[in-house]
């Protein structure tokens, strides 16, 4: 008996400071913000809130987010397996009513904790009225909101954080580190470019499987088909 005890013994002190050193790596830092290539009156942002703005949301069951409208089906399937889906009112800056996204988002198979880097996959399909649609794809690290956000809840006696993360949680595609803009109709037809995503949280809650964080996608414009000025603010 002696010897299975010290065996728990040691798994239970190896995870712990497997934890430690994803926790505290010194190497790890938030993702780095790369300039889009655009000028500012060739780009477009959109804004959302996670807890106001989510018109439904799915996930794999076992997933740490709870599904919006409660009733709503998980994602059981096996090929879904670490998938998020999300629709979304989009804003703009002034909080006015633009258009819906619909984001999906799926762990990528190139993830390695212990170089930082908790990778998702993430595609955005934008419609906005009167403009058009777009296509955003996109790779995310989510190791920095891992660190700062998820860790601390999953510490916490309740389960829950509260508090202020700022950051960038676009990583590529790589090497450049932006994601990768496709028009679609429209006045983006014809068109492509780059685009970043951002996210402020300010609270997350294991125990009832609420975010509260406010979004934003910014996508700049870097050819297209020859319209002049296609996004210029209204």
């Amino acid at each position: 008996m002696k010897y299975v005890l010290s065996l728990l013994a040691g798994l239970v002190c190896g995870t712990a400071l497997v934890i430690l050193v994803l926790y505290y790596n010194p190497l790890v830092q938030q993702n780095p913000r790369v300039p889009l290539a655009a000028a500012p009156d060739a780009s477009v942002e959109v804004f959302y809130d996670t807890a106001t703005d989510t018109v439904a949301r799915t996930g794999p069951t076992d997933g740490l987010l709870a599904a919006v409208p409660a009733s709503a089906e998980t994602l059981w399937e096996p090929a879904l397996a670490w998938t998020e889906a999300r629709v979304l009112v989009l804003r703009d800056v002034d909080g006015r009513a633009l258009g819906f996204g619909v984001r999906f988002a799926t762990l990528d198979s190139g993830t390695r904790p212990l170089t930082g880097e908790l990778l998702a996959d993430s595609v955005w399909n934008l419609h906005l009225a009167g403009r058009g649609s777009l296509f955003v794809d996109g790779l995310d690290n989510l190791w920095p909101l891992a660190r700062h956000v998820l860790v601390p809840a999953w510490r916490a006696e309740d389960g829950t954080w509260e508090g202020s993360f700022d950051g960038d949680i676009t990583a590529g595609p790589r090497p450049s580190r932006v994601a990768v803009m496709t028009g679609g109709a429209g006045i983006f037809a014809g068109t492509r470019g780059e685009a970043r995503e951002s996210l402020s949280v300010e609270a997350l809650s294991l125990r009832d499987g609420r975010l509260a964080a406010d979004g934003s996608l910014l996508v700049a414009i870097t050819g297209g088909s020859g319209q002049a000025d296609p996004v210029s603010p209204e």
